[in-house]
């Protein structure tokens, strides 16, 4: 840790030549996905014979659903401009987290969902992904937790899928008090 704001992840290649990245410490979950992204992008450089040093990344955590206590349908998914009648902000978010062109992603997908209640607790979640903000599809992925305690459980599915924009809804939930929150890291 360099002084407990952030960390040096670092690896070394067979001929001793060092790669390091500096990330933040986010703090529990938040910190374990930058540490691993982190080496993924360390490997991927030694692997592609990159020069020693500095490996630059990014890594964003963006909120798709926060806290819905009921199933949800694509509809509940907002257009970018307001133009399908879900108000923005909302418990469901949308996100644009690419900064090339709508079919080159410059990057890899985490996708966790955190269900909460008393006793027995689950939810389901389906990402969607669209290219305008506005027409969603699904991308083919869900990700679901279950909890047997009042303890929150996420689980998450990753991927590499050419949209634009994402968002999330929840397309299933159940137990007392439950309310299920979903985050995307990029």
């Amino acid at each position: 840790m360099l002084n407990g704001n952030a960390a040096r992840i670092s690896m070394v290649d067979t001929f001793g030549q060092e790669y390091f990245s500096i990330i933040p410490n986010l703090g529990g979950r938040a910190f374990r996905e930058a540490r691993e992204t982190a080496l993924d992008a360390l490997e991927a450089a030694i692997a592609a014979k990159l020069p020693p040093g500095e490996v630059k990344i990014s890594m964003s955590i963006y909120q798709l659903v926060t806290n819905a206590s009921a199933v949800q349908t694509i509809t509940n998914v907002p257009a970018i401009d307001g133009s399908n009648g879900v108000a923005t902000p909302a418990i469901n978010q949308v996100v644009q987290p690419l900064t090339t062109s709508a079919n080159n992603p410059t990057q890899s997908q985490g996708f966790e969902i955190v269900v909460k209640g008393s006793g027995n607790v689950s939810a389901t979640a389906t990402i969607v992904g669209s290219n305008d903000g506005i027409n969603w599809s699904s991308t083919g992925v869900t990700v679901a937790a279950t909890s047997a305690s009042n303890i929150s459980t996420g689980l998450s599915s990753s991927q590499n899928t050419p949209y634009a924009y994402f968002g999330a809804y929840i397309s299933a939930i159940s137990g007392t008090g439950a309310k299920a929150s979903v985050t995307m890291s990029a």
